[in-house]
C-alpha cells in the first residue's frame, strides 16, 4: 500500500482550465504558420526530482536519458518512436523508497508540435493514481525554444501550485519504488513557425480585469474570442472592450475602450495601448488591480526575434513591472506583464483603478531592417555627425605669427547643434479595438477567461526537463 505526504500547497481553485492551446481558427482565419497532422515519431520518459527517504538531500535527478546531471539509483524505461495513434507506457523504478517528490513529469519529445490530444493514467507500485485534471487537453511545456519538449499532466510540481495534478485528496505519494504512466496520443498537429527577418508582425494589448471583461490573446480559446472570431449575432470580440451583462455572464456587452494595435516592422521601439475605457467602479469592487495584463504578439516563440525594455504606463505613470514570457503559448511570444494566478507577476507597482488609458511599451531587435521612423532618426544623426565632423576638419589652425596680431572677430560661432527625431514613436497603423474572454468555463491559456471560472496562466516552470536547463539543485529548501 502507497504512503501519501501532505502537499506543500494548496491548489488554487479552479486553475486548471488555462493549459490548453489550440491555435486553429474558425471562420476562415488561419494561424500565420501552417499547421497539419503530424505523421513523425515521439520519444517519451520521465523526469524526476526528489529525495529518498531519510535524505536531507535532493538525491534522486532524472532530466533525460544519457544526461550528465542523473543521479542516484533510477532506472528509466523509456519509449521511443511511438506514434499518433499509439498507447505506450513509461515507467521509473527506484533502488530505495522515494521520500518526497519536488518535481515529476511525463515527457514527450518531438519538434513544432502546437496541438495535442492525449490521455494519461498513472499507477505507483501498482495501484492507479487518480489525476486531478483528467481528459486529454490539459498539459503544459518546458522552456524550450526549439519547441520539442512538452511535458504531459499527471506531474507535480512542489513549487507551482497549479502543477499539481498528480493528487489524490489533496496528497502526493511517497514511500513508492515504481511509478508509470500509460500515454495515448490521439492527435497532434505540428506547424514550423519560422521568423522572417524581413517581414512584419503584430503586436496587441490584452487584459482582464476582476470582473472578466477582457481582450483575448490574438489566437483566443481555440480560437473563440481571437482575431478572427465572430459569434451569432456577428460581434466580433477581439476588437473590443467585452463585459458580461449584469447577473447574466452568458450575454457579452461591448464596453467603452478603443485599441490601438501595432505592426511591427523592424528593429525598433513599439507600444500598444487601449483608450477611453470607462469601467463602472463595481468592475474592481472584489480588487484593485487587473487579473491579466499581457502582451500579445504573433512574433514566432523560436529565439530569433527578442523582444526587451517592456513597460506599462497607465493614466500617464509608468508602473513598476517585472514581465514574464507566458511558456504555455507555444508558437508565438505572449509577455505577461501581471497575471493573478502567478505569484511572480501577481503583484506589480500600484496603480489607480478604474484606469482610462493604458499603454505597453517593447523594444524589438532580430530584424534585417530597423522601423522606418528609427531609421530615419538614424539617418539624421549621422548626417549631422558627418557634418559636424566635415565643418571642424575644414576649420584650419590660426597660424602664428610674431608680425601681426590676430585681428579680434565679433562674428558668432557657428551653430553646431543638431535635432534628433524621437526614435521610440510608436508605428500603430491597426488601430484595432479588443476583446476577449468568454463564459467559457473552459478558457485559454492566452487569457482570455470566459466566465467566473478562474483561469491560471502559467509563465515559466522552476525546474528543467529534457535537457534544456538542468536541476542541479542539492540541498533541500
Amino acid at each position: 500500500m502507497i504512503k501519501f505526504k501532505s502537499a506543500f500547497k494548496k491548489l488554487a481553485a479552479a486553475t486548471m482550465a488555462a493549459l490548453t492551446l489550440a491555435v486553429s481558427i474558425p471562420g476562415g482565419f488561419r494561424a500565420h504558420a501552417e499547421e497539419a497532422d503530424y505523421e513523425g515519431t515521439f520519444d517519451s520518459y520521465i523526469y524526476f526530482m526528489g529525495s529518498s527517504e531519510g535524505s536531507d538531500d535532493y538525491d534522486l535527478i532524472y532530466n533525460a536519458p544519457g544526461d550528465a546531471h542523473n543521479e542516484g539509483g533510477i532506472t528509466m524505461n523509456e519509449a521511443k518512436g511511438v506514434k499518433v495513434g499509439d498507447t505506450f507506457t513509461v515507467s521509473m523504478e527506484f533502488d530505495k523508497p522515494v521520500g518526497e517528490i519536488v518535481s515529476l513529469e511525463p515527457v514527450l519529445k518531438a519538434e513544432n508540435i502546437v496541438t495535442l490530444d492525449i490521455k494519461v493514467k498513472c499507477t505507483v507500485d501498482g495501484e492507479q493514481v487518480k489525476l486531478t485534471t483528467a481528459g486529454d487537453k490539459k498539459r503544459w511545456w518546458f522552456d524550450d525554444k526549439a519547441r520539442t519538449t512538452m511535458k504531459l499532466y499527471g506531474g507535480y510540481e512542489e513549487f507551482e501550485e497549479s502543477q499539481q495534478y498528480f493528487k489524490d485528496a489533496e496528497n502526493i505519494p511517497s514511500g513508492f519504488k515504481k511509478i508509470e504512466y500509460e500515454i495515448t496520443i490521439n492527435a497532434a498537429t505540428y506547424s514550423d513557425a519560422a521568423f522572417d527577418p524581413a517581414g512584419k508582425y503584430n503586436a496587441y494589448f490584452c487584459f482582464q480585469t476582476p470582473a472578466y471583461s477582457f481582450r483575448n490573446d490574438w489566437q483566443g480559446d481555440n480560437g473563440k474570442y481571437g482575431l478572427g472570431y465572430t459569434d451569432e449575432t456577428g460581434m466580433d470580440y477581439f476588437h473590443q472592450v467585452t463585459g458580461w451583462a449584469p447577473g447574466d455572464d452568458s450575454v457579452a456587452e461591448k464596453r467603452e475602450g478603443e485599441f490601438i494595435d501595432a505592426e511591427v516592422a523592424g528593429n525598433g521601439t513599439y507600444q500598444v495601448k487601449v483608450t477611453g475605457l470607462n469601467f463602472d467602479e463595481n468592475e474592481f469592487s472584489s480588487q484593485s488591480y487587473f487579473n491579466l495584463i499581457f502582451l500579445s504578439t504573433d512574433i514566432p516563440k523560436n529565439g530569433e526575434c527578442e523582444i526587451t525594455d517592456i513597460g506599462l504606463n497607465i493614466d500617464g505613470n509608468d508602473i513598476e513591472i517585472n514581465p514574464m514570457i507566458n511558456e504555455e503559448v507555444i508558437e508565438y511570444q505572449q509577455w505577461q506583464i501581471q497575471n493573478n494566478w502567478q505569484p511572480a507577476i501577481k503583484e506589480i507597482g500600484y496603480y489607480a483603478v478604474p484606469p482610462k488609458e493604458m499603454t505597453i511599451t517593447f523594444t524589438v531587435s532580430g530584424f534585417n531592417y530597423d522601423k522606418a521612423a528609427d531609421a530615419e532618426s538614424s539617418s539624421a544623426e549621422s548626417s549631422s555627425a558627418e557634418s559636424s565632423s566635415a565643418e571642424s576638419s575644414s576649420a584650419e589652425p590660426a597660424e602664428s605669427s610674431s608680425a601681426a596680431p590676430a585681428e579680434s572677430s565679433s562674428a558668432a560661432p557657428a551653430d553646431s547643434s543638431s535635432t534628433k527625431s524621437d526614435s521610440a514613436s510608436s508605428s500603430a497603423d491597426s488601430a484595432s479595438s479588443s476583446s476577449s474572454s468568454a463564459s467559457d468555463s473552459s478558457s485559454s491559456s492566452s487569457g482570455g477567461l470566459g466566465t467566473p471560472a478562474i483561469i491560471g496562466i502559467l509563465a515559466g516552470a522552476i525546474v528543467v526537463v529534457g535537457g534544456i536547463i538542468f536541476a542541479v539543485t542539492k540541498k533541500k529548501k
